[in-house]
């Protein structure tokens, strides 16, 4: 057997159908499907009968419900292909699309194969290319894997040798593909990028990613804790990468679900930031700094007095306060970022800072690298406020929310 297609069902009766013949209907013949009904209480389960008795490749497990991590457990101990895909039962594949990527698969002896999806709206119908994975060139190094292992999450945009991930679970949690996947890179010696949309991913109101207040949304922490507890047996590369993962995914959580960002940061400030702050020597100025006269001659004044701030900030230390625009000198010994939640966003506050803080010195190297003007002459609007978090959040710094 060649692939082996697991397809975990929750009451999604209206989309499993297209799911299904979107497996039917490959290139390939040497494949079987694993629908594993987890408990539903629409007509999923009929679906699903009339389809396994309609076509032998198709397996029908009927379980009660565990979640969409017990269900993908069920699936995986059912399979026997030699590679495995997972597919939600509301997405569905490209046409005659497994045939290239099992050969591509076999010619490199990949454990695992990344490929880009196709976002799609409720009908599924195209919107976009998500090239996820277009910085990574087609044999993966895995340190680059372990960086971006959970930005994207998604299991089902890559394909696995079955060897590679046998001896896995997934949990049963929101996020579980987070908590799953740096375990499989880790393990995996040959991973690769077919460059190729394979997947319609059906983005509707339904979905986990919409449920913004939900508690479970709380879980991702569990998968930032499961990544960090692997790096007491990797190297020191594969360490560092895995703490750059879990920061860019706290960064993305906080704006994705800043309703629990304070719970994010706590996590971050309890565990990211026992790192040592290191500090630079490096004197700065603006004299060569191109935005900073771009922001002049546009008599962008706010930016003006920002970028001369954190000037000051890093050449002497000292306080910012957002609200105000304002600096004020002051002896500090270490850095900080206030935040406040206003509605459910994000606002920076105050910025406290030590001096030749290398918080600082990102920011501002960050600005000197930049053009305040488009390619079409427009000028950008730049967010300040997220660039200085996403700042403080890379350079392990203490971030404390308040209400």
């Amino acid at each position: 057997m060649k692939i082996s297609v697991i397809i975990p069902a929750y009451n999604q009766g209206k989309y499993l159908v297209r799911a299904i013949e979107s497996v039917i209907n490959q290139n390939i013949k040497e494949y079987e499907i694993i629908i594993v009904n987890d408990g539903s209480t629409d007509n999923t389960g009929e679906i699903c009968e009339e389809y396994a008795k309609k076509y032998d490749r198709i397996k029908y497990i009927k379980q009660e419900n565990k979640g969409l991590g017990g269900a993908r457990n069920t699936g995986l101990n059912s399979a026997i292909g030699e590679y495995i895909l997972f597919l939600d039962s509301d997405d569905a594949f490209v046409p005659n699309c497994f045939a290239g990527l099992y050969l591509f698969a076999k010619s490199k002896n990949a454990d695992i194969v990344y490929f880009d999806e196709i976002i799609a709206d409720s009908n599924l119908n195209k919107q976009y290319i998500a090239r996820t994975y277009s910085e990574m060139n087609v044999e993966i190094d895995k340190i680059k894997a372990l960086k971006q292992c959970m930005n994207p999450a998604h299991v089902w945009s890559r394909m696995y040798k079955r060897s590679t991930i046998s001896s896995y679970k997934f949990v049963s949690m929101w996020y579980e593909d987070m908590e799953f996947l740096p375990q499989v890179i880790l393990n995996a010696k040959n991973i690769f990028y077919y460059k190729i949309p394979l997947l319609y991913y059906r983005q509707h109101s339904e979905g986990i990613t919409h449920k913004n207040k939900d508690e479970r949304n709380k879980d991702v922490i569990k998968a930032w804790n499961k990544a960090i507890s692997l790096c007491s047996d990797v190297s020191d590369e594969e360490k560092n990468a895995i703490y750059d993962a879990v920061k860019n995914s706290i960064k993305n959580f906080i704006y994705f679900r800043p309703y629990y960002s304070d719970n994010y940061l706590n996590f971050y400030n309890d565990v990211i930031a026992a790192m040592n702050e290191e500090k630079s020597n490096v004197k700065v100025d603006l004299e060569n700094c191109i935005f900073f006269y771009q922001a002049k001659f546009y008599e962008n004044k706010q930016l003006v007095s920002f970028l001369e701030s954190l000037v000051n900030l890093y050449n002497c230390g000292g306080v910012f306060i957002f609200g105000d625009n304002k600096y004020i000198s002051n002896d500090l010994s270490d850095s900080k970022l206030i935040l406040k939640k206003d509605n459910d966003a994000i606002i920076c506050t105050e910025m406290q800072v030590a001096k030749k803080s290398i918080v600082i010195k990102s920011i501002l190297d960050f600005f000197m690298n930049i053009n305040l003007v488009s390619l079409k002459g427009d000028i950008k609007d730049i967010d300040t406020q997220k660039i200085v978090l996403e700042s403080f959040l890379d350079n392990n710094c203490i971030i404390e929310m308040r209400k």
